[in-house]
């Protein structure tokens, strides 16, 4: 399985080491990989499997201050499909970026269209990110 943890908020690669390899479970979450300005070789996830997003954000992006990322629903959509979705991606997202819910991730479930569920935080994360069926996961609707 390629599930997978994707960190934007990542001013220091080390931050993926030390805070994702060491203490996420990888049978929940799978491997983390860092968002790295213009790399294009990330691995595909397989049609069911899911995706955890780390990033900073509020209501209608998210991203790095450190890395001067910052992509609205539409635009990570389209940047989820060009570098980790198949086309027939059917597993759930779920976005830890301060504020996500409802706003960011209801767009971001429209933008992507195929995706079963997608889901965010109605408060701030703290660069954490909970196990599915925690109440911290609100869906988009």
């Amino acid at each position: 399985m390629t599930l997978m943890i994707f960190v934007l908020n990542n001013d220091d690669p080390q931050v993926v080491e030390d805070g994702y390899y060491k203490h996420c479970p990888r049978q929940i979450f799978g491997l983390p990989y860092a968002y790295i300005k213009g790399a294009t070789n990330y691995p595909r996830l397989e049609r069911d499997e899911n995706l955890f997003i780390v990033a900073q954000g509020n209501d209608h992006e998210i991203g790095n201050k450190g890395d001067a990322i910052s992509l609205d629903a539409e635009a990570s959509a389209a940047w989820l499909k060009d570098h980790l979705l198949p086309h027939d991606y059917r597993g759930s997202i779920f976005v830890s970026a301060c504020n996500s819910a409802p706003i960011f991730i209801g767009a971001l479930s429209r933008a992507l269209g195929q995706v079963n569920s997608v889901y965010g935080s109605a408060t701030k994360c703290k660069d954490k990110i909970e196990p599915p069926g925690n109440p911290m996961w609100v869906l988009a609707t």
